[in-house]
């Protein structure tokens, strides 16, 4: 296979940092020689591995093949890894789907490597968090200047957007319950389902990225200050309390569909009581019409001008006793 020629090509964006300095946008992917000081600063470049010569560029980076290969090609559900002076593998970022029209959030992969001075990410379309640390490094709101002060500074952006978005989530389904609990209705229940089954798979999504970043605490590798490690771990019980809030709110979803099972049951068994009700009033009715309807001699009253009325007050003292004995049994 021809070597592809990476040099002078683009990121879709990138920054230099320096201590004390503004960053410096990136407008071309540089050689990266094998030892880095501390003087060159942080380089963060975010590139597109579907380009040949992005991915081409990282495959020349001083760093092993199995990783280059792990980064590249991201897994379903990938993982979080760290050895030695190296952080690998995949971080999940937050979208909107494109047919959403509410607050909804998916998650999506995003692929991440950091070695000493250097932090590269990958997709094709940067996602909310990434989109949202960029916007702040520009305003300078967001101070960088290690992989571990970047990966806590995308966990700020990520707890920040998840949280939102929780909070607007929640006031839709609050006036979903106050339609529920009051009127005894919703006009929208499939998107209380869609809310729920939403909430769950974003759940299910991002509830073991943080058991991998509680390993790479553990691990420390040398890529940041003790104080960025502690910055970090608070960010990531940001995130551990955002999954259990999405527990909760997932929770409330799925009350609020018992509610209205119930609801539904309540109004079906209200409806066949009233029916039975007057299934009884009636019996006596039905069975004196059939037995008066039968084609056979000597029923009583056949013969009688008045038989039609007397038949017609037997239904009715039957009904009346009917309702009386309804009435003692407390049925209405």
């Amino acid at each position: 296979m021809a070597q592809i020629d990476w040099r002078g090509t683009a990121p879709l964006f990138g920054y230099q940092f320096h201590q004390g300095q503004p960053p410096d946008p990136v407008t071309s992917l540089p050689r990266i020689s094998e030892e880095r000081s501390d003087s060159d600063g942080l380089l963060w470049v975010h590139l597109d591995l579907y380009d040949p010569a992005m991915l081409a560029w990282l495959r020349h980076l001083p760093v092993p093949g199995d990783v280059i290969d792990a980064v590249a090609e991201p897994i379903q559900r990938g993982r979080l890894f760290a050895f030695d002076w190296i952080i690998y593998g995949q971080l999940r970022d937050l979208c909107v789907p494109p047919e959403s029209r509410s607050h909804a959030l998916r998650a999506g992969a995003l692929c991440f490597l950091a070695i000493p001075g250097l932090v590269v990410t990958g997709r094709a379309e940067p996602l909310m968090a990434v989109r949202e640390l960029r916007n702040r490094i520009e305003n300078g709101t967001a101070e960088v200047y290690s992989p571990i002060g970047l990966l806590k500074a995308f966990f700020e952006a990520l707890n920040d957007i998840g949280e939102d978005a929780l909070d607007a989530s929640s006031n839709e389904l609050s006036d979903m319950e106050v339609e529920i609990l009051r009127q005894g209705r919703v006009r929208n229940r499939p998107d209380l389902l869609r809310m729920r089954r939403e909430a769950v798979s974003l759940v299910r999504e991002m509830a073991y990225k943080r058991t991998s970043m509680m390993d790479l605490l553990r691990e420390k590798p040398p890529l940041a200050t003790p104080g960025e490690y502690r910055a970090l771990r608070d960010q990531l019980e940001r995130y551990r309390a955002q999954i259990d809030d999405l527990h909760d709110y997932a929770d409330r979803c799925q009350f609020l569909l018992d509610e209205l099972r119930a609801q539904v049951g309540e109004s079906t068994n209200r409806n066949l009581y009233i029916l039975t009700i007057f299934s009884a009033m009636f019996m006596p009715a039905t069975l004196i019409a059939g037995l008066f309807g039968m084609n056979v001699e000597w029923l009583p009253f056949g013969a009688s001008a008045y038989g039609f009325w007397e038949v017609t007050g037997i239904v009715a003292v039957s009904l009346g006793m009917v309702l009386a004995a309804l009435r003692w049994m407390r049925f209405f």
